[in-house]
């Protein structure tokens, strides 16, 4: 007779959940990546969240400080966006599309419709009651909220009725724009990506994803003859991740350092060498007369 008591676990627990596309990334610590389940865990009908930094920092068992890093971390990896409304209300948090997450996102969007809405017009709707509740606990709606129940009812149904589609082809068009001179070399990394999915085509979403991050990544870099360098070796490499991008950049920035270094030891030696009147003079005799 043994005194272990067994549980079975399928179906039983309440938590939070993280999509496996960041469980699997090395690039982002585990505290940051059980901020983000966290978040997940609080966001409402309209995508977004808004729970205090104490009620996370509570939820994870973690100091205030420690979930202002991981929110940094999560923003500084373009994963989610932070709306600030001032010291009496709480952040507002948006959760952004990410190369990371398409994978898990594919698998879920065949188990349920999403309904898309823009970022702009939800920033114009009140919070449903069903989002408010889920994102505050009592002492967040004392001290922190300014809607009233009245109000948030009144637009629960305005905002039901809105319904609008994000226009990618619109945003796609201007972060093109951005990268002037180099626009045909994004697009050509765009191909590359495009190639290695069996129809040859690349979502719109996930087109704009690659945009942001590459423009992203020429801001980090600046310096636009080293990043065009980089784009278009991992291109004839036909290689279409940012992490390599990024990788070849740092290399092709250190080769540029040394060469530099090397440049300026040699220009001293000479200048150095000429001052001390060091240089190799050749005379010719003149022949002597018998």
């Amino acid at each position: 007779m043994t005194d272990k008591e067994y549980i079975n676990p399928y179906k039983i627990f309440n938590g939070v959940w993280l999509p496996l596309g960041l469980l699997e990334r090395t690039e982002l610590s585990q505290g940051a990546k059980l901020c983000y389940a966290l978040l997940c865990k609080y966001a409402g009908e309209n995508g977004a969240c808004y729970p205090s930094q104490e009620t996370i920092a509570k939820d994870i068992g973690i100091k205030k400080r420690q979930t202002i890093k991981y929110i940094h971390e999560l923003v500084n990896n373009k994963l989610i966006e932070v709306e600030k409304f001032g010291k009496k209300q709480t952040n507002r948090y948006w959760f952004l599309m990410h190369t990371w997450l398409e994978d898990s996102l594919r698998k879920s969007i065949k188990r349920s419709a999403l309904k898309h809405t823009s970022h702009s017009a939800l920033k114009h709707t009140s919070i449903v009651r069903e989002s408010f509740k889920e994102n505050h606990n009592t002492k967040d709606l004392l001290s922190e909220n300014k809607f009233s129940d009245a109000q948030t009812l009144n637009s629960s149904s305005k905002s039901k009725r809105i319904k609008p589609k994000i226009d990618y082809q619109t945003q796609i068009t201007a972060e093109l724009q951005k990268f002037g001179t180099l626009k045909n070399l994004v697009e050509n990394f765009i191909a590359v990506a495009a190639s290695r999915n069996k129809t040859g085509a690349i979502s719109e979403s996930r087109y704009l994803s690659l945009l942001c991050q590459l423009s992203a990544v020429l801001t980090a870099t600046g310096d636009e003859v080293i990043f065009k360098e980089a784009l278009l070796e991992v291109i004839v490499k036909g290689v279409d991740n940012i992490n390599y991008l990024k990788k070849v950049i740092e290399s092709q920035k250190q080769k540029k350092t040394r060469k530099e270094a090397n440049d300026d030891a040699r220009f001293s030696f000479l200048k150095g060498h000429q001052k001390t009147g060091g240089g190799v003079q050749t005379s010719i005799a003149e022949p002597k007369h018998s």
